[in-house]
C-alpha cells in the first residue's frame, strides 16, 4: 500500500512540476534572447551589409546561420528541462 501511495505522490508532484519546468524553460529562452540582443543586432547589421556587398550570397544561407543561433538558445532551454527531469528521476 505504501508503494502505491508513494507512486501516487510522485505522479502528483511530477504533474505539478511539469508546467513549472515548461514555464521556467520559456523564461530561460527569453533571458537568453535578451542577453544576446546586442549580438543579434550586430549579427543582423552584418548580414545586411553582406547582402549589399555580396548580392550572390543567398538569403537561404543567411537564414541557416540565423537558425543555428536560434537553435543554440532552444538547446539551452532543453538542457535546463532535461537536467531538472533527470534530477527529479534520480531522487525517486
Amino acid at each position: 500500500m505504501s508503494e502505491l501511495i508513494s507512486e501516487y505522490n510522485r505522479t502528483v508532484v511530477k504533474n505539478w512540476l511539469e508546467p513549472y519546468i515548461e514555464q521556467r524553460s520559456e523564461e530561460i529562452k527569453d533571458l537568453l534572447c535578451k542577453d544576446n540582443r546586442q549580438f543579434y543586432v550586430k549579427h543582423t547589421e552584418l548580414f545586411e551589409k553582406m547582402k549589399e556587398s555580396f548580392p550572390d550570397l543567398s538569403l537561404r544561407e543567411l537564414l541557416e546561420i540565423e537558425e543555428l543561433f536560434n537553435e543554440h538558445i532552444s538547446f539551452a532551454a532543453e538542457a535546463y528541462k532535461t537536467g531538472f527531469r533527470e534530477g527529479y528521476d534520480h531522487n525517486k
